[in-house]
Formats: structure tokens, sequence, C-alpha cells
């Protein structure tokens, strides 16, 4: 995560300190371990990128995907700036670990949407995250902004949404995830509780065997898609742990409206709605085997009242 320490879990792993998940059918997450390093943003930007989160339109189709022919990096804390966007590596749960490989690329199509690859190989592995290669918009707590609304309040929020189109291949084990970080302040300076009130995950898909560590709360329809719904408190170092798995699981083109998420949570009494949106970001959370990741399309869009 720009240093996200969100966290889906293997089945036989022991849950750890107060990050992990409690047992629950059919779905993921992990802990943040202590003293895990947050990775810091570059605070390079590109000029290239035409679209803004307040002005570009989504997505009206699959272009086709120019993500192929990007050059790769393969630094172990890789970040690629994107305009309001930014591809990073994060390797964060990789200790000691050698044997690995991971890349990343991004870039834009000519419409002005942003493209993005990510491959890696964590067979020589145990059973924690190793890894989140992920799309980040916004501010992580304690790294610089990549689009200046972010943070926002989450009660002056207009409209919020992510649409996108992937295609995820892999072996092994992990996610696809939207990842969100709320904080009780607009400007997130340091990484702990306070300023981290919240982590809200929207699962995808989850492949291999990762279970939730949370209860399951409720069933909830947002659009035509049906989600459990599952929380819990005193994760990390204290925040609220919010997840929303989809039923059945799926990758593709696709638009999630954030709003339609945070006003379940509000409506439930698991956010009040004061919170600030810190970052929005999509990936995989990797624990192990090989994959790749090809972003055809992805725009976030925030707008304030």
């Amino acid at each position: 995560m720009i240093g996200m320490k969100k966290w889906f879990l293997v089945t036989t792993v022991i849950l750890l300190l107060s990050n992990s998940f409690l047992t629950a059918c059919g779905s993921f997450l992990v802990p943040t371990p202590t003293g895990t390093p947050i990775p810091t943003f570059t605070t390079t930007q590109t000029a290239t990128l035409p679209p803004t989160s307040t002005h570009t339109p989504a997505p009206t189709g699959t272009p086709t995907s120019i993500a192929r022919g990007l050059p790769l990096s393969c630094d172990a804390d890789a970040l690629v700036p994107v305009g309001e966007y930014q591809v990073q590596m994060d390797t964060w749960g990789r200790g000691t670990l050698s044997g690995w490989s991971h890349c990343i690329s991004g870039g834009t199509n000519p419409d002005g949407t942003m493209v993005a690859r990510w491959t890696w190989n964590w067979l020589n592995s145990g059973g924690n995250v190793k890894s989140f290669p992920a799309i980040v918009f916004g501010k992580v707590p304690s790294a610089p902004t990549t689009a200046g609304i972010m943070p926002i309040r989450i009660n002056t929020i207009s409209s919020a949404s992510v649409s996108y189109d992937i295609t995820s291949t892999h072996t092994g084990t992990g996610n696809l995830i939207l990842h969100m970080w709320l904080t009780n302040t607009q400007d997130p300076a340091t990484w702990g509780v306070p300023p981290i009130t919240h982590e809200v995950i929207i699962c995808l898909e989850v492949y291999g065997e990762m279970n939730p560590a949370v209860p399951r709360r409720m069933e909830v329809d947002i659009g035509k898609d049906h989600y459990d719904l599952y929380t819990g408190d005193n994760f990390g170092m204290g925040w609220r742990f919010i997840v929303f798995q989809r039923v059945p699981y799926t990758q593709g083109p696709g638009t999630l409206d954030l709003v339609d998420f945070l006003s379940i949570a509000q409506k439930e009494g698991y956010i009040t709605g004061s919170e600030y949106l810190a970052s929005i970001s999509f990936g995989n959370e990797v624990v192990s085997g090989t994959g790749e990741t090809i972003v055809n399309s992805y725009v976030v869009s925030v707008r304030s009242k």
C-alpha cells in the first residue's frame, strides 16, 4: 500500500496481534506487522497524464490495452508516478526473503485513462502477505498526496467512483482489492492511530487458501452486486477494519460507487462521516505464487459538494 498495511491471511496462519482477521467463511485478509517499514512516496509527478480526479470521464468500454508495451520497473521499492496516480511495488512483507521477483509499470491510453501492469514471483515464501502492487490515488498517512482533492471529508463528498478494466492471472494465494484509509485529519502526516481511524477494503477476488478474520455482520446489495460485510476493531495500531466481500468474485470491467459503500458503513454505525477519505488504492495482495495483472483502463473520480 503505499505502505499499506491491509491484510489478508492464509487459513493456516495463526492470527497475530490486533491487525489480523478473525476466521470467517469464504475470504481473506491479514495483519499489519508491528515495525513494518512504511514506504515513502516520491514527490515527482509526470505532467503527461491529462485526466484528473474531477474531470476525467469513466471508461466507456475496454480499450486495446497498451500495458504490455510499457517498460517494467523491478526495483524492490519501485514507484511509477502517472499524473495524479502512482503505481507502487510495496513489497512491505518481504522481510529477508530472497529469490523473488516483482515488477510494475504505468502509463495512459490514448483516451487519457490510466493503464498499468505488474508481475510477481513469490514461490519462495511463507504464509504472510509479501507485497501489494497497486495504483494509489490520494494520501497514504505519512506520505505526500498524489491528488489535490485528497484527503476529503466523507460528509462533503458529492461523488466518488472507481472505474476499471482488469485481468489478473495467478497461482498460489492472494487477492484483488480496492483499499481505502480513513483518517481524523485532512493532513495525516504520521503513521498510526491517530490519525488513522479506519481501513476499508472492497474485495473483488480471492484465490488460494485465504479466510477473513473478522466476523461477518450482514449481507448487502450495492448496484447489481452482492457483498458480505465484515467488521472488526483494534486492528493494526488500533483502527477499525471494514471489509466488503463480493459474492461471487469478479474480475474484468466494472465501476465501484464508493459513496454507496461509505453510506452503508455510516448507516450501520461503523463510521460517522466526519472522517476523511485519505487514499484509494487498487491492486493485488500477494501471499505466494506467480502472477500478472493487466489494467486495461482505470479512472478515479472524486468530487466535493
